[in-house]
């Protein structure tokens, strides 16, 4: 996504929250998730973060790079959505 803020990514955090736009994992319609990607790299998780740059902030979660992980908010347990496209992606940056 372009965000055209013309900012130092070194100067910034950023992360991902999701929002439920089909109930799936125990969360229903509106619930917020934190966002997270994790890659698997020779049988390990990986933390993946968010990339940014000057004008445009990425999340991969295609099925080669990465999936998305949360947990599963009925009973806690890691989760991966049955569909990316249930959630509703929302970008936060702090510079």
């Amino acid at each position: 996504a372009t965000h055209g803020l013309n900012i130092d990514p070194t100067k910034c955090r950023c992360d991902v929250l999701l929002v439920c736009k089909v109930a799936e994992q125990g969360y229903s319609l509106g619930d917020y998730a934190m966002g997270a990607t994790t890659r698997m790299d020779a049988g390990n998780n990986a933390p993946l973060v968010p990339m940014l740059s000057k004008n445009a902030i990425q999340m991969n979660t295609g099925a080669q790079a990465a999936y998305l992980l949360f947990l599963n908010k009925a009973n806690g347990t890691p989760a991966q959505p049955t569909s990316l496209a249930n959630w509703r992606y929302i970008f936060r940056i702090w510079y």
